[in-house]
């Protein structure tokens, strides 16, 4: 599944700039039943994995600020690394892995923190590009 983490200094009232970092996964696995050369039955299992690893840096505007919330956008840019692999244990299958040719990421998100308590709250986030098209999660204010 994916993981996340972000972090941000405020440098201005309404300015900030933060580092955001996540991971995310995915396989689809599927077996075929058939006949081998002797005409025995074989199950032959075939799996194709994609991980993705992304490190931005950006700045954020936050345009509504308040003890309780805080809504902002943010743009966004750094590494990003995916790769394919293809794997199977078929004897003539030729497994392969490749890469992204281009190791950058960029995103453009807007999101809203909701404080419960003075610096414990939760927030959402939508955004295209780098990342989940929606994401939640808890927020800490230091």
């Amino acid at each position: 599944g994916p993981l996340g983490a972000k972090a941000a200094y405020m440098l201005t009232d309404k300015f900030g700039m933060g580092i955001d970092v996540n991971y995310s996964s995915f396989s689809i696995s599927w077996s075929q039943a058939t006949y081998d050369a002797n005409n025995i039955p074989v199950t032959y299992n075939y799996k194709w994995t994609s991980p993705a690893v992304r490190a931005m840096l950006g700045f954020n505007f936050h345009f509504v600020s308040t003890d309780k919330i805080d809504v902002y956008a943010a743009v966004k840019t750094g590494y990003y690394s995916r790769s394919f692999t293809w794997t199977s244990n078929d004897p003539t299958y030729v497994g392969t892995s490749i890469s992204n040719l281009i190791p950058v990421a960029f995103r453009l998100e807007t999101g809203m923190r909701y404080y419960f308590i003075e610096n414990v709250g939760v927030h959402v986030n939508v955004g295209v590009g780098g990342g989940p098209l929606v994401a939640f999660g808890v927020s800490g204010k230091f």
